[in-house]
């Protein structure tokens, strides 16, 4: 009797200890070239973090990171280091994204409505304009 109490006891015990640990939400989703292209041509809805992952770009990711996870959202992120530049399908790339109302840099987080860019923003933003942009958009 006392065994297989202090077996529950200890079982309790490890399963409090595990739900207590702190859990990193996943909160960007990487999608290849290819899979933007898809979004275009299939006329998705969809938001999708653009980037290089570059040492300028690190701050603005953590904080769009931070964000996405206190509103408990995901979006897709397009890392823009991992296209070949002789590509074909980089000019249909630039051809869809330079379709925003600042034109295309990076970083940028768009807005992708029915295959069309419907919204977006351009630069390193402040935390509050991120939250905005993503309550906004990520349902």
């Amino acid at each position: 009797m006392k065994k297989g109490l202090i077996l529950c006891l200890t079982i309790m015990v490890a399963v409090i200890m595990t739900g207590c640990g702190k859990t990193t939400k996943n909160t960007l989703s990487e999608i290849t070239l290819d899979d933007y292209l898809e979004i275009i041509e299939n006329k998705e809805t969809k938001v999708v973090y653009i980037d290089s992952n570059d040492d300028m770009s690190a701050n603005y990711k953590k904080s769009l990171k931070k964000t996405l996870s206190d509103l408990d959202k995901k979006v897709y992120y397009l890392d823009t280091t991992k296209f070949a530049s002789k590509d074909a399908k980089v000019l249909k790339f630039m051809n869809a994204s330079s379709k925003t109302k600042d034109g295309y840099t990076v970083p940028m987080i768009v807005y992708i409505k029915n295959g069309k860019i419907a919204d977006s923003t351009i630069g390193y933003i402040d935390d509050l304009t991120i939250k905005t942009f993503i309550k906004k958009y990520v349902k």
